[in-house]
């Protein structure tokens, strides 16, 4: 929470003292229903605007307001609608009830909506892993090892390799991450056949890791 924030929640926390002190000591009784039903709705709302930013962190804004300032912005509505119908004491509690049923029930939605947006962003940046790196790790290692067999042909197609993965989109995916894997893990089965001199075997490895590059490409 941000000292914005926070200042925030003192601030209102004081207006809730306040509202309480009065409502205790100014207030006469009795009191009808209508009254007890806003005194609930404002403390439950200072509730959830404490519980919430606790309970769901981070994530995106919801129109350009962070889930603190929504929660902040739910109380403070709460608080004067409620001392609205404190101070008319109204008779019939149903007007009351309705009222801030809806209000807490679009604060509700907003939550949710909230929420979604996490969860979204939670599975976008998971399916994103870092592009970058597959590009700029595995071309570093086909040009670190371009140079390692006097097999001329064998040669060529490392480089074609590095060529693909080099010119490769920086961006992963989720169906894309799989074969950036295997395409690494070939790539240091490659080296330690070029180490032993078994060209037959990295003839087949190198093909292999065009074939899975080019994959890769054609699925972004």
């Amino acid at each position: 929470m941000t000292r914005k924030n926070i200042l925030w929640l003192i601030l209102d926390l004081i207006l809730l003292l306040i509202f309480n002190l009065l409502f205790f000591v100014v207030g006469s009784s009795p009191r009808p229903a209508s009254v007890w039903i806003s005194y609930i709705f404002i403390h439950l709302a200072c509730i959830l605007m404490i519980a919430t930013p606790i309970l769901v962190r981070g994530g995106k804004t919801l129109f350009g307001l962070s889930l603190a300032s929504i929660a902040t912005a739910y109380f403070l509505v709460e608080f004067i609608v409620g001392v609205i119908f404190v101070l008319l004491r109204s008779e019939s509690y149903k007007t009351a009830l309705v009222f801030q049923l809806i209000l807490t029930g679009v604060y509700a939605l907003l939550l949710l909506a909230k929420m979604i947006a996490n969860e979204n962003n939670s599975t976008d940046t998971g399916s994103m892993v870092s592009g970058p790196k597959y590009v700029k790790v595995c071309s570093d290692k086909l040009s670190s090892i371009m140079d390692m067999t006097q097999n001329r042909g064998l040669s060529k197609r490392i480089e074609r390799a590095y060529d693909i993965v080099r010119k490769s989109p920086s961006k992963t995916t989720s169906s894309t991450a799989p074969l950036e894997r295997q395409i690494d893990g070939l790539i240091d089965a490659l080296t330690s056949d070029l180490r032993s001199e078994n060209i037959k075997d990295a003839e087949k490895k190198v093909e292999r890791i065009i074939n899975l590059a080019e994959e890769r490409n054609r699925l972004l």
